[in-house]
């Protein structure tokens, strides 16, 4: 059985987000990659919607953000008629929410235009 992660761990990245201010950068660290995380959010969700869209399915992705961060994320959802559903993390509910987002493409709709 694996460890619990530690929540208090730091972290680094494989390649460094230079344009951040730790790094000689001229943006906010936590602003730039909260961008990040929600860009890489949206790409998956619009990949994964259009999948369900062509195919008339239903599509759910599972996230987990930082509670500042649910309200783009409830804006991207509705982007794509989507639905979201927030839990806190059990062991850091303070830091980190966890999202479920739920698409269905209604039999009367046509495939969303994305």
């Amino acid at each position: 059985m694996s460890e619990p992660a530690d929540v208090n761990a730091s972290y680094s990245l494989e390649m460094p987000f230079v344009a951040c201010r730790s790094q000689g950068g001229a943006y906010d660290d936590d602003a730039f990659v909260a961008g990040w995380r929600l860009g890489v959010l949206y790409h998956e969700l619009r990949t994964l919607f259009i999948s369900a869209g062509v195919c008339g399915g239903e599509a759910v992705h599972r996230a987990v953000v930082r509670p500042a961060e649910v309200a783009q994320v409830d804006l991207i959802a509705m982007r794509y008629r989507a639905t979201v559903e927030t839990t806190p993390r059990p062991e850091a509910p303070e830091e980190w929410v966890c999202v479920e987002i739920r698409y269905r493409l209604n039999d009367s709709e046509a495939p969303a235009c994305m």
